[in-house]
């Protein structure tokens, strides 16, 4: 049998987006960091998709991600 090719798997990754600032000084003067979501991800894959900043509710699934990227190898 012979030996099959290499192929790059997909790794795929998501990143939500949140926005921070200062807080107002506590009664001891310390300052802590306000976090919110933006409801903005970015989805990755090392196969070159790259989905930019878009509304959670607009990504694409991970099967929709493989149904147009392929399955290396296969």
């Amino acid at each position: 049998m012979p030996e099959q090719p290499w192929a790059t798997e997909h790794t795929v990754h998501m990143f939500r987006q949140s926005e921070s600032r200062a807080a107002a000084a506590d009664s001891d003067g310390r300052r802590w960091m306000e976090r919110r979501a933006t409801e903005l991800a970015l989805v990755v894959c090392n196969c070159g998709l790259n989905t930019g900043w878009v509304p959670m509710d607009q990504l694409p699934s991970l099967p929709e991600i493989l149904g147009r990227h392929g399955v290396p190898g296969a």
